[in-house]
């Protein structure tokens, strides 16, 4: 198996791809959301995977500390269960 690369080791195309599969894993959480009447979660989800495909412009010149947080943040969105709204009142 091949070791994990920091973005600044990775291709353009490798980055591209992480850029994508995160977007996309995003807007599937998004559409899930929706379809559970949770349009909060899926605009958040929507957001932030149209703010990851801005990234795809970037190469290894570019400071890319942002790039990173967003995808960090990307997939911990991804990997997050649901909140059971149900159970608890938000006020």
């Amino acid at each position: 198996m091949e070791a994990a690369k920091t973005l600044h080791e990775m291709t353009a195309r490798e980055r591209l791809d992480l850029i994508e599969t995160v977007a996309d894993a995003l807007e599937y959480k998004a559409e899930e959301a929706l379809d559970a009447g949770r349009q909060k979660i899926a605009a958040n989800n929507f957001n932030l995977a149209a703010a990851i495909r801005g990234l795809a412009t970037l190469d290894a010149s570019d400071d890319l500390a942002s790039a990173e947080l967003l995808l960090q943040i990307g997939i911990n969105y991804c990997v997050a269960p649901e909140p059971d709204l149900q159970r608890h009142t938000y006020h």
